[in-house]
């Protein structure tokens, strides 16, 4: 995958984050990116935050596990799923992907109870 098609899912992947999530994965974050993006949990920060985690290569457009597992943490099931696809898996088939995606389901239906 190239640079420009991991940040089109990353921008797609914004619409399915509310305010809550967004709030989340900043403070999950917290260690990894300077205060200011932190402390700003909108759209704009939230680039901010992706953008951040892209300087420090702990993604890329080869390697996205790093979101992608925070995504989980935070128990948010569509951007696991987007971010799984993206990456080639088939989060309604048996892979790799599908014991974590699995999981996050189980969280998530906690989550929403």
């Amino acid at each position: 995958m190239d640079n420009l098609r991991l940040r089109a899912i990353l921008l797609n992947l914004q619409d399915r984050l509310s305010n809550d999530d967004r709030k989340r994965l900043h403070f999950y974050f917290g260690n990894d990116i300077p205060r200011r993006i932190r402390d700003d949990p909108s759209l704009g920060g939230t680039l901010n935050l992706m953008d951040s985690l892209f300087d420090q290569d702990k993604i890329n457009d080869e390697d996205f596990t790093y979101l992608i597992n925070a995504f989980d943490q935070i128990r948010c099931l569509d951007a696991v799923k987007l971010t799984f696809k993206s990456k080639g898996y088939d989060a309604d088939e048996d892979d790799d992907g599908q014991q974590m995606v699995s999981s996050c389901n189980s969280c998530y239906q906690t989550k929403s109870s």
